[in-house]
């Protein structure tokens, strides 16, 4: 469990990952769900990519 909020991007590649891992694993027709703990977490998790751009993280939320 990590106690950070995932971007878009970021949450794709974890479950992409993850997906992978289990298939590999011999579980086929697996689902994998990404889910946030809301009003917990400590930071955000962004890409590489994403860490890179002009733009501020805050941008990307409602709050933010």
């Amino acid at each position: 469990m990590s106690q950070g909020e995932f971007t878009t991007m970021s949450g794709r590649r974890l479950r992409n990952t993850v997906t992978a891992a289990v298939q590999q694993a011999g579980l086929q027709n697996s689902i994998v769900v990404i889910a946030g703990l809301t009003n917990a977490y400590s930071h955000y998790i962004a890409t590489f990519e994403e860490f890179r751009t002009d733009f501020p993280l805050e941008c990307y939320s409602v709050v933010g």
